[in-house]
């Protein structure tokens, strides 16, 4: 009996830190709206035909839990207008495992360090012509976080290697 109770224990102490793991993550992502200005006064100040917009940065638990929930498909717009982006701040630039369900939605996926700085490292991953590609600016990687972007990358263009 102490030795299932231990090793409940054991369970139940790594799927917990597997879902803090998860939290900390997503907590510091947001989903990328755009949305029209009042046209009014900013139009007639510039003479411009068209509609100003601005950047709307919101949560974006509600997208990562759609993402993952038991219903088909996921959360695409917020009050009508469709999420451009999903945006990431952690210590590391490259996907996680459990990034790859997030890409695959076709949204495109952002992750950095710090937006705020141009030290920082950025990596970008859209898709492209119906094959997911990334872009990537910042301190050099290191040849291990190549090769598991190398990996992240064939996964999601369906590639064995």
């Amino acid at each position: 009996m102490r030795k299932l109770i231990c090793a409940s224990t054991l369970v139940l102490s790594s799927l917990t830190t597997g879902i803090s793991a998860f939290a900390d993550d997503m907590s510091a992502c947001e989903i990328v709206l755009m949305r029209s200005l009042s046209v009014s006064e900013t139009q007639a100040s510039t003479g411009s035909e068209q509609e100003p917009v601005l950047a709307s940065f919101l949560p974006a638990d509600k997208f990562v839990f759609s993402v993952f929930d038991a219903q088909p498909g996921h959360l695409e717009e917020v009050d009508g207008k469709p999420i451009r982006a999903l945006m990431c701040t952690r210590a590391h630039v490259i996907p996680t495992e459990f990034d790859v369900k997030l890409i695959r939605t076709d949204i495109p996926f952002h992750i950095s360090q710090d937006y705020d700085s141009a030290q920082s490292g950025l990596l970008s991953i859209r898709k492209e012509n119906g094959h997911y590609v990334h872009t990537y600016s910042g301190p050099e990687l290191s040849d291990d976080d190549k090769a598991v972007l190398k990996l992240r990358m064939n996964k999601l263009n369906g590639e064995d290697e």
